[in-house]
């Protein structure tokens, strides 16, 4: 990972939004919540997108009256959008669930967890409990849910945003290795 953050705290999603499929706006009710209260500032936050849905990224930010954090970055390089990540304070992964289909580990994922930046995930849908281990596990993030967790998030967020302030971070493991074997003895609790 690089080590330098950017000059203020960067939160980042990198990647394609999938039509609706990836709706932030739970997310966006949170730093709605932050902004009102004074903990984000245009000074001091900005939230940063890669990939081919910036249009569609920026209407959501538009209509929470937050487009002063939005950045568009637009279509990057592979190795650009892993240099967003790695110097981001939280990347921001959303994803879905259903009774029959949890636990998708994507790519985007490893490499969140590869950045040893914390990933704040959002799933629509029911409870993931693997991809809840497997974060905790790694102290890689958080896991969170819809309308329920507003608060959560926002509390995550400041909580991110304090130790930046205070140059205290929860480590990863270090020593992880993303195999097979390792990711199904996370997801198993055998780690």
């Amino acid at each position: 990972p690089i080590t330098s953050s950017y000059e203020v705290f960067t939160m980042s999603y990198t990647g394609s939004l999938f039509g609706n499929e990836r709706d932030p706006s739970v997310l966006l009710r949170a730093l709605k919540k932050l902004d009102k209260k004074g903990i984000i500032s245009s000074n001091s936050f900005q939230f940063l997108y890669a990939g081919k849905d910036g249009l569609q990224m920026e209407r959501y930010f538009n209509c929470c009256d937050l487009s002063r954090y939005f950045n568009n970055m637009g279509l990057v390089s592979h190795q650009e959008s892993l240099e967003i990540q790695s110097r981001s304070d939280v990347n921001v992964l959303l994803t879905s669930s259903t009774p029959n289909y949890q636990g998708v580990f994507t790519t985007k994922l490893s490499e969140y967890v590869g950045s040893q930046r914390p990933a704040l995930v959002i799933v629509r849908g029911v409870r993931d409990e693997e991809m809840e281990r497997y974060l905790h596990t790694l102290k890689a993030g958080k896991v969170f849910y819809g309308d329920p967790d507003i608060a959560a998030i926002e509390n995550y967020i400041h909580d991110l945003i304090s130790s930046r302030s205070d140059d205290r971070k929860e480590e990863p493991i270090a020593d992880f290795r993303l195999t097979w074997a390792n990711t199904y003895r996370v997801i198993t609790g055998d780690l």
